[in-house]
């Protein structure tokens, strides 16, 4: 079913969006993982869809993947449908944002949903710790529009 303007009056729309630093980091390590390659996250930064190709072509991922490198303000490829967006939630604060949507629709949940698929989770570093400026500059001219739409920033770690 397509999303249309009527769908989205008629219901509460929400989403769920993540720091573009942190998710281009993720994504890294994801198709390293599965990908098995071995280039280094600078090289990605400044050529993922080279990347992209190899683990399609050289391991036969689907295409469907390349939607990753994506912008997520590319909401069903039409922009204008965030203005019907009732909530958008963070995955920085996804335990708070699945609390406040449960509540407002009254649903008695007795455990908070599992965060699956933490592919640099456990690496027990901030992201801003696998950047240098090149590659900072980068994602923030890749993901300027979710930068500023989503009101995110490149943040260091307090030390």
């Amino acid at each position: 079913t397509e999303l249309t303007e009527d769908i989205c009056k008629n219901y509460f729309m929400f989403t769920f969006v993540r720091n573009p630093f942190e998710r281009c980091l993720s994504l890294y390590y994801f198709w390293k993982k599965y990908a098995k390659f071995s280039f280094d996250f600078n090289f990605f930064c400044r050529h993922p869809d080279l990347v992209f190709q190899f683990a399609v072509y050289g391991k036969g991922w689907s295409t469907r993947e390349e939607c990753h490198l994506w912008t997520q303000s590319c909401l069903n490829n039409n922009r204008e449908m965030w203005k019907y967006v009732d909530f958008i939630g963070r995955c920085e604060t996804y335990e708070n944002d699945i609390k406040y949507l449960l509540d407002k629709f009254d649903v008695n949940c007795p455990e908070i949903l599992p965060h699956e698929n933490k592919a640099f989770s456990e690496l027990e570093k901030h992201y801003s710790e696998f950047y240098n400026e090149k590659s900072k500059s980068i994602v923030s001219n890749r993901y300027t529009e979710d930068l500023e739409r989503f009101n995110y920033s490149f943040s260091e770690v307090k030390k």
